[in-house]
């Protein structure tokens, strides 16, 4: 008998090798199609396939296929991104974000969130200060001031 798996973040050894997008977006297809069918241990299962997908693909890829989940369906991409955890999903979650207009709050939350990280990783420090440079408010600011320091 198996037992659900927790989302917490596990450490990936390697990247695969040889990566395409299309396993994560058959994956990524058959949850969406499970909103018609309420079978929510089936449902759980195969989330977790998708958040372990996504840890498993390279920087690259990832933000190759992101842009298409998200105009798919942005709020599950969303949840599985945070979910997902690695500083590949971070970075992706910029990605999407500089989609947004400039004067949206959510980008400011958004980004102070992530800025509060425990032990940002240098892509979180240049997503940061990609995004500061076309938006300096406060929460930006100070987002980049603490992943910096």
């Amino acid at each position: 008998s198996t037992y659900p798996k927790h989302l917490a973040l596990e450490e990936m050894e390697d990247k695969a090798p040889a990566q395409n997008s299309e396993a994560l977006l058959s994956i990524f297809r058959k949850l969406k199609s499970m909103n018609e069918k309420p079978d929510r241990q089936l449902r759980a299962s195969t989330f977790q396939s998708l958040v372990s997908e996504l840890r498993g693909l390279e920087h690259e890829v990832l933000q190759q296929t992101i842009t298409q989940m998200a105009e798919e369906n942005k709020f599950l991409t969303w949840q599985a991104l945070i979910q997902c955890g690695t500083p590949e999903c971070g970075s992706a979650m910029f990605s999407i974000l500089k989609t947004f207009d400039i004067d949206a709050i959510e980008v400011d939350a958004a980004v102070y969130a992530l800025g509060m990280m425990l032990r940002p990783t240098g892509l979180l420090v240049k997503d940061i200060l990609e995004i500061a440079q076309t938006k300096k408010s406060k929460p930006i600011m100070y987002s980049l001031s603490n992943v910096v320091r």
